[in-house]
């Protein structure tokens, strides 16, 4: 049985501006097996949150295919896209995305909430995964009352909640200062390690690509292996 996570085959991804076509994605192929963090960079505008989103079932190709633990994403309805979205990958955005009206422990218990965990049960295994982002004293704040590098860790923590197989983060530090930027970098890595997570990482920064497994450069719609 294969241990692939994740696997997408001659993705083609084009926009139309005005009159003109825009290929974005021309052939982009990857394999990434459980546990495995890699990095994919490239200049702005290269297509690198394109392919992310393309590869978490969050934008559809023109051509080609993904597939996550083994399941096709094109042959799934709507609905069967979103509950293996929930069950099989967790998100991680440079600016958070967290919901400003509920507090910590409430955005790190929505997606177990709509996997259908009771109340109780949800928030017990949010509140675990906000200890181990060392966030247990700040449950019941909302965003705004949290630092960047708060909001980050609590990003974080929603993310591997639902025990994914494959976590997918776009610029995760893009927003800190280098100080909180290195502890959220450290944090991520222990916790992937720890729970054999495989990790995409699009990035600007060429520290942070260096700690993983591997580099991919998005160049001219092509992903090379550095």
């Amino acid at each position: 049985m294969s241990d692939f996570v994740l696997q997408c085959r001659d993705l083609h991804r084009s926009f139309i501006d005005g009159d003109t076509t825009i290929e974005v994605l021309k052939g982009v192929n990857l394999e990434l097996h459980k546990g495995e963090c890699i990095a994919i960079i490239g200049s702005s505008g290269s297509g690198k949150s394109t392919l992310l989103h393309s590869l978490g079932g969050l934008d559809q190709v023109d051509e080609g295919e993904v597939s996550i633990s083994g399941v096709s994403l094109a042959q799934l309805r709507s609905d069967e896209l979103n509950r293996l979205r929930n069950r099989e990958l967790g998100f991680i955005y440079q600016f958070h995305h967290l919901l400003a009206e509920l507090t910590a422990l409430e955005n790190v218990a929505v997606p177990l909430l709509i996997r259908g965990l009771n109340k109780d049960e949800a928030a017990q295994q949010a509140r675990e995964w906000l200890s181990a982002v060392e966030m247990e004293h700040r449950l019941t704040h909302r965003p705004a009352q949290l630092s960047g590098g708060e909001r980050q860790r609590v990003a974080i923590a929603r993310a591997f909640c639902g025990d994914p197989v494959c976590i997918m983060a776009d610029e995760p530090t893009g927003n800190l200062d280098e100080e909180n930027a290195e502890r959220i970098v450290q944090l991520m890595l222990k916790l992937a390690h720890e729970r054999n997570t495989a990790f995409v990482i699009v990035t600007h920064d060429r520290r942070l690509a260096q700690r993983m497994d591997r580099i991919y450069r998005l160049t001219e719609g092509r992903l090379l292996a550095e």
